[in-house]
């Protein structure tokens, strides 16, 4: 299937019409993510300090894009031996230009909306 590489080391697959896999150099073994229509989830675990299991948490994004296609309201959470530890919740807003118009509801090849 189709492949990116990721700016600052990794890669990111699409597996199927909804499933992709990622990885980074911070997450420990790959990443898994699943989209429908306009939302996005990405599950991952991630090395704090590299070599020290015990330094590890699991991340679960959800990410949603709104009908104006320059907002992502993304939803996450961290979770340390099964415990929720924190969560956040971000807005993440794309201006536009000629060169750099309005993103609609396709998932691109990165599990990122094109």
């Amino acid at each position: 299937m189709m492949a990116a590489r990721r700016k600052g080391g990794g890669a990111s697959r699409r597996l199927d019409a909804h499933r992709y896999s990622a990885t980074a150099n911070d997450v420990v073994g790959t990443g898994t993510g699943e989209a429908h229509g306009n939302a996005f989830r990405w599950e991952y675990t991630v090395a704090l300090q590299p070599g020290n299991p015990l330094s590890h948490v699991r991340l679960k994004q959800w990410m949603y894009l709104q009908d104006d296609g320059r907002i992502v309201l993304n939803r996450g959470t961290i979770r340390k031996f099964g415990l929720q530890v924190a969560q956040v919740s971000e807005v993440l807003r794309r201006e536009f230009s000629p060169d750099n118009p309005p993103v609609r509801f396709t998932l691109g090849a990165e599990g990122f909306p094109t």
